[in-house]
């Protein structure tokens, strides 16, 4: 740690940039630790490591060790789906954030059903892994679920799938409607103030699913007027049932006339950073259709000149199969488009 910036924050999870990001904004130094070590992430951090797969999110531990003990731990996307996890690392350090003992109760979606339900709050049905449901379309989650991946749509009755029950799934009862993600920032004082909420795109990844997320799009201030009461319910609900502080995102359906909670993720997520002063309206994931590799000699400083903006950039030389992510585009898709036809 001599020989480096030390930090003032680490920052762990799947992806860490946009944390990061909005981390130097605010004045801090933070160390990025996440599974893809992007280039654009190195420059907002003061260091990266880059975590191997194979063993994470468990690995996080290990690698914690190399820093000193004062230095707080903020995680992002994924690891609320590990309170076990943020339990250890609070026994060695401070955890900035919701800690391991409201991440238990938070995603617990029959808790979170019970509250909303009791706040006269909107949401949608759910039921626990091993009761079938008996009629209407439903969608069979993971409990620790991520960015839309491994959920399936059932139909009932009728549907002719084998049935297994389990306890890592949920049901949850499918609605149609507009899927949203609304953004808080609650204070240590128990203030709730609402950043914004933002349009979800479905992702662009061949042969998945349609629930993964693909990125947003953030709702214009005449459009949010006619939610805002509602999606201020929604954030002191979750304040005062569960103890919330810090960055919350809370995944909606939206229809005419109601507003459903989803899911509640509890730390920093990615539609925030459309909500910051002078930042991008919309931003979208595009998936690889192929498999390919970032040319050895790609320089980003240089591709970024003529005013294309992206993010998430991998370095070069980095091998990525289909269906992964390649970058995040803010502006210019066709000219992004066209690097990748030539990778």
């Amino acid at each position: 740690m001599s020989k480096i910036e030390q930090p003032d924050v680490i920052i762990a999870g799947g992806s860490v940039r946009g944390a990061c990001q909005a981390m130097r904004k605010l004045g801090k130094k933070p160390w990025a630790m996440d599974l893809y070590g992007d280039v654009d992430t190195g420059w907002a951090a003061v260091g990266v490591t880059l975590l191997k797969p194979d063993n994470y999110p468990h690995t996080i531990i290990e690698e914690l060790q190399k820093f000193p003990s004062g230095i707080p731990f903020r995680y992002t996307g994924g690891l609320e789906n590990w309170p076990e996890l943020i339990e250890i690392i609070e026994t060695q350090r401070r955890v900035l954030g919701n800690g391991s003992t409201v991440l238990r109760r938070i995603r617990d979606p029959i808790l979170l059903q019970s509250y909303l339900q009791s706040d006269g709050l909107d949401f949608l049905s759910i039921r626990r892994g091993d009761e079938l449901p008996e009629e209407g379309e439903w969608m069979r989650k993971p409990l620790k679920s991520l960015g839309g991946t491994g959920i399936t749509r059932w139909s009932f009755p009728g549907d002719t799938r084998a049935f297994q029950a389990s306890r890592e799934v949920y049901w949850q009862q499918s609605c149609e409607g507009r899927a949203a993600s609304a953004s808080y920032l609650i204070d240590r004082f128990g203030g709730v103030t609402l950043l914004g909420m933002a349009w979800l795109h479905v992702a662009n990844r061949p042969g998945d699913g349609e629930f993964l997320y693909g990125g947003a799009r953030r709702v214009e201030e005449v459009t949010l007027s006619r939610y805002r009461g509602r999606l201020s319910r929604i954030g002191a609900c979750l304040r005062k049932r569960f103890g919330l502080s810090g960055y919350v995102g809370v995944d909606l359906v939206v229809t005419d006339d109601r507003v459903c909670v989803v899911e509640v993720n509890p730390r920093w997520s990615s539609s925030m950073e459309l909500f910051e002063d002078g930042g991008p309206t919309e931003k979208r994931i595009l998936y690889a259709g192929r498999k390919m590799m970032v040319p050895i000699d790609w320089d980003w400083k240089k591709a970024l000149s003529s005013g294309v903006q992206v993010a998430d950039l991998p370095r070069a030389g980095t091998l990525i199969e289909p269906g992964e992510p390649v970058l995040t585009v803010f502006e210019h898709q066709d000219q992004v488009e066209s690097w990748i036809a030539h990778w």
